[in-house]
């Protein structure tokens, strides 16, 4: 299973009250601040997550989620647990960081699914990075 961190963005701020209810619907794994929802969720896809967090939501009369945001940066390790294995850098072509701070480097999964695709023949599924919240 994979952990996936997005933001959802909530039409207005939760009181109090329907901040603990979020906790209690199930959004232990979040931080929330202002309209944000910060989210870190266990689910086989990333759909899968953004579901079950919005139905959550739905459950506090008045709340809803509005936008969904989700980040193509990721580590070497985080690129590895996404992939559900070791990354094999070594080989030619690997795609270069997109912002290199010291030791700290990120990259695009966008761009590491691409060569993984081209180099490894692995079939890596789309990142999906723009997400509709859309439930019946």
């Amino acid at each position: 299973m994979t952990t996936w961190n997005f933001a959802v963005r909530l039409n207005r701020g939760p009181t109090d009250d329907e901040i603990n209810a979020l906790y209690e619907a199930g959004l232990s794994d979040t931080g929330i601040a202002g309209t944000f929802v910060d989210v870190d969720r266990d689910a086989p896809d990333l759909r899968t997550a953004v579901r079950s967090i919005v139905a959550q939501i739905r459950t506090i009369p008045g709340l809803e989620a509005v936008r969904i945001e989700y980040q193509d940066p990721v580590t070497i390790e985080d690129a590895a647990q996404r992939f559900g294995r070791p990354l094999p850098t070594e080989l030619g072509g690997f795609p270069n960081p997109t912002l290199e701070l010291g030791q700290f480097r990120l990259y695009s999964w966008a761009e590491i699914t691409g060569w993984l695709h081209d180099v490894l023949g692995e079939e890596v599924p789309p990142l999906e990075t723009d997400l509709k919240v859309v439930m019946s």
